[in-house]
């Protein structure tokens, strides 16, 4: 009796399992602006010299976010100076 009851309770977990990936909502697409201290780790400076280059942001209330395609655009013409 005891091999129905492991037999039944492993096939009902898997069967929960099937239907929990069926339903899950996938995770969301990270976001392509970046805080200050995120956009000074992504181009590996300091905040400070991130706030001297004068890169452009968008500010949002009280945040100052970077676009990620803005970092490597000037990140790629610092490079050619």
């Amino acid at each position: 009796m005891q091999a129905n009851d492991d037999a039944f309770v492993v096939t009902a977990i898997h069967a929960w399992s099937e239907s929990m990936q069926k339903t899950a909502t996938p995770p969301p697409a990270p976001s392509p602006y970046r805080t200050k201290a995120e956009a000074a780790e992504y181009i590996r400076c300091s905040v400070r010299t991130l706030d001297r280059l004068d890169l452009p942001r968008i500010k949002r209330g009280g945040r100052v976010l970077f676009h990620i395609k803005s970092l490597d655009a000037a990140m790629l013409a610092l490079e050619s100076k």
